[in-house]
């Protein structure tokens, strides 16, 4: 398996077990592992989660629904991806929680 050479990934993106259906990940497709290019990373939310177990080198493999703030959203809609995650951008935990402004 080629080596994903991202750089400042979270190590929460290499376990399974912090991830959460619904969180917002950018992917990288097996075709594209191995890759510096930041175009072929694809941004959606968590609908499935395939890895079991411990650390994932190259990430913890997903699957996604593809975000409307990808580039490819006008032309692909509502698509699922399967592919290994590289950077976690927003857990849904972290999401808009009106009681988080009194703490």
């Amino acid at each position: 398996m080629p080596i994903n050479h991202f750089i400042n990934r979270s190590e929460d993106a290499k376990y399974p077990e912090r991830l959460t259906i619904g969180d917002t990940v950018y992917i990288i497709q097996k075709e594209d592992q191995g890759t510096r290019d930041v175009n072929k990373l694809v941004l959606g939310k968590i609908t499935h989660i395939y890895s079991h177990g411990n650390c994932y080198a190259n990430g913890a493999k997903v699957q996604i629904l593809l975000a409307e703030e990808d580039h490819r959203y006008k032309e692909l809609g509502n698509t699922s991806f399967i592919g290994r995650v590289q950077y976690i951008m927003l857990k849904t935990d972290e999401e808009e929680n009106p009681y988080l402004k009194y703490i």
